[in-house]
């Protein structure tokens, strides 16, 4: 099964991260036939959360590829679910610009205008002069340099906020050489989700505009298609020169909601609609409008948002209305929303489903970084590393290096003060890594005794190379080493990870929601 998901606006690429690094988790819902093409939406081309979170997916897809197979039916393993860009499942590629990535290719040429430009407002004189008169009173004429203007505003940093205009821009979009070719692309059993927030102008504008597309076209109609429409979760600091005002957010959410509720919009023509934002806004961002200054740290609402993703991709199908009434509606279990968020935050099927496979896969990361990717460490001393190729792979090895780096920052973000998750230390010893997991218990004379290290974890991956190659006699997986390696570790950190809840230290984590 294919998901098509469309990631609007710097919410969108930020979720979109946030779901890159679930994938690599191995979440339960990840599988080598759940197939994930994300398609982003952004007028402003040099966004920095837009072009950090298509390196992460670049990223990973390299990681994905070498290690899995198309015949593969592998689930809730690292890296084990595919993602592909939309020019590399249609027919011909030809016409699709050699420098487009994962999004709607605009270029500066279609960007650069401004809003008057874009509708080619200089044209409507004469008998259209009343037209002309009609949009100077509907949108504001001041100066390019005005905070509030909107037929001057320059459209190279995306709509600012503003969704009159972006309701305007976006639809246009329907022409471009992406969307059609998804139009064409998309099948009955495929399903489509589309990101966006709903406070400031991109997004808002962007969800309905391609539900609307989608919903047109009648063989589409079967199409299961899933919203993640996200409230306001931040503020920004107040600059008098920026068109950015955190105080309109609410305002501007309220007027969606109220557009999404009316009949043949978001709330009757959606399957499956996720509210998602965050009340507790306290700490601001800085006020960047756009452009490369524009790089958020990761929040705890996106990490949500990208559950929601997972949570659609495997809902039953016949949980969706299908045209018959209203969306689906849903909500995240959570046992408290007192900051901090730590693990005893989510509710146990919210924990066994995401929180755990996270648990594993930053152990995972720990280990490799401390042994597996140190140059010649395992050559000295496992034969299981040598053998299998991985020891000698530079270029697999740096490309995981650099995968861990960037999951490594995305959970540094979270814990960071604007809405502090605490569920890991990345760059700690096995003794700190995790803040409500216990590995280590007290040992003689009241001294910690770790539960867990590279050596425990190293003397069960050499077993695992024993069991499969029968003591060295056969070659695992037809000489695959990176398949064998995420297999094997998954495996033994699933095996490590049950020991530690099993263990005296961690009887607080046993719940009842």
């Amino acid at each position: 099964m294919r998901t098509f998901v469309f990631a609007i606006g710097g919410t969108g690429a930020r979720v979109l991260r946030s779901l890159t690094m679930l994938l690599a988790a191995g979440v339960k819902g990840t599988s080598t036939k759940n197939e994930i093409i994300p398609i982003i939406i952004d007028y402003d081309v040099d966004n920095g959360d837009t072009n950090r979170t298509q390196d992460i997916l670049e990223c990973y897809q390299r990681i994905h590829r070498d290690a899995y197979k198309v015949e593969d039916e592998v689930e809730g393993r690292f890296f084990c679910t595919p993602v592909r860009k939309l020019k590399e499942i249609v027919k011909t590629t030809e016409e699709f610009n050699p420098n487009s990535k994962f999004e709607v290719y605009l270029g500066q040429e279609n960007t650069n205008i401004t809003f008057a430009d874009h509708i080619r407002m200089s044209s409507l004189g004469g008998a259209l002069q009343p037209t002309n008169d009609l949009l100077k009173a509907l949108y504001d004429n001041s100066p390019e340099d005005s905070k509030t203007a909107e037929l001057n505003l320059n459209l190279e940093k995306g709509f600012k906020g503003c969704p009159n205009i972006g309701c305007v821009v976006t639809r246009a979009l329907e022409n471009s050489l992406e969307i059609q070719q998804f139009l064409n692309n998309v099948t009955p059993f495929d399903r489509i989700f589309i990101i966006g927030s709903i406070f400031g102008g991109t997004g808002a504008s962007g969800i309905p505009m391609l539900l609307d597309l989608i919903r047109e076209k009648e063989d589409l109609n079967s199409v299961p298609v899933g919203i993640l429409a996200v409230s306001p979760y931040f503020k920004v600091s107040r600059d008098v020169k920026s068109a950015i005002d955190s105080d309109t957010f609410c305002a501007k959410t309220k007027a969606a909601l109220d557009a999404y509720d009316l009949g043949k919009s978001v709330n009757t023509l959606a399957d499956a609609v996720y509210y998602v934002g965050d009340e507790k806004v306290e700490e601001s961002f800085p006020n960047h409008e756009g452009s490369m200054e524009q790089k958020n740290e990761a929040h705890l609402v996106e990490m949500v948002g990208a559950m929601c993703v997972i949570h659609f991709m495997n809902e039953d199908k016949n949980e969706f209305h299908m045209g018959e009434q209203d969306a689906a509606f849903y909500e995240l279990g959570m046992t408290s929303t007192d900051s901090p968020i730590g693990y005893l935050s989510f509710k146990n099927e919210t924990r066994y489903q995401f929180i755990d496979p996270m648990v594993r896969f930053v152990m995972f990361n720990k280990f490799c970084r401390d042994y597996m990717l140190v140059k010649g460490e395992g050559e000295k001393n496992d034969t299981w590393l040598r053998n299998t190729g991985l020891s000698a792979d530079n270029k697999g090895k740096k490309e995981l290096d650099t995968f861990i780096g960037y999951f490594n920052d995305w959970i540094k973000e979270l814990g960071g003060t604007k809405r502090p998750v605490t569920l890991f230390r990345p760059e700690s010893q096995y003794i700190d890594l995790y803040y409500d997991i216990k590995t280590a218990e007290k040992g003689f004379f009241g001294k910690p005794s770790a539960l867990v290290s590279s050596e425990s974890i190293r003397k069960e991956l050499a077993e695992q190379w024993k069991k499969e190659t029968d003591n060295g006699k056969k070659t695992p997986y037809n000489g695959r080493p990176w398949f064998f390696f995420f297999q094997s570790a998954d495996r033994v950190m699933n095996e490590t990870v049950s020991g530690l809840f099993k263990n005296k230290e961690n009887s607080h984590l046993t719940t009842t929601d």
